[in-house]
């Protein structure tokens, strides 16, 4: 009895396990096929406002509401994503706002894409650029500051907070 129940332990564990590996497997897959068509998504919303700022001088603002239209649109797929696949969704909208020039909420949506544990090299260098983006624009700001003392003591809190960041995401790149 102790033998036959002991095997019946063993296999039950074996089969979890393989159940286990398969969802695992299924996940990044399904994690795969969403990152390529975010990665379209990205590539779009780029040319469409590479495009728009190469002609001639002209109002882009239409080329602007398409961009967010895009990512309106990302979003709502992300919505119907479970959470462990949304991270591609997030890296996407992060590079459209990089492509916008919103430093801010690109760093927001890149750093969910990070957290989401979506760490591809290309998340890794985005991150690095925004956080670098936000270092030098950081210090554009502390140099209107005249106090020597809170200029240093701000300059030591923007290098831990962007600067380090990001050199550690770019070497992760």
């Amino acid at each position: 009895k102790a033998l036959s129940a002991a095997l019946t332990a063993g296999v039950i564990v074996a089969l979890l396990l393989g159940g286990v590996a398969v969802h695992t497997k299924l996940q990044a897959r399904a994690q795969q096929a969403f990152a390529q068509r975010m990665g379209e998504e990205v590539r779009g919303i780029e040319g469409l406002l590479r495009f728009a700022h190469l002609v001639p001088m002209h109002d882009i603002r239409p080329e602007i509401a398409q961009v967010r239209a895009r990512m309106s649109g990302i979003q709502t797929l992300m919505a119907k994503q479970p959470k462990a696949i949304q991270g591609p969704g997030a890296y996407a909208l992060g590079r459209g706002h990089i492509a916008l020039g919103e430093w801010a909420e690109a760093h927001a949506q890149l750093q969910r894409a990070w957290d989401l544990e979506y760490r591809a090299p290309e998340v890794a260098y985005s991150l690095g650029r925004v956080l670098g983006e936000r270092y030098w624009q950081g210090l554009s700001e502390i140099r209107k500051i005249e106090d020597p003392e809170l200029r240093k003591t701000r300059t030591i809190a923007l290098q831990l907070a962007t600067k380090a960041p990001a050199l550690a995401h770019l070497r992760a790149a």
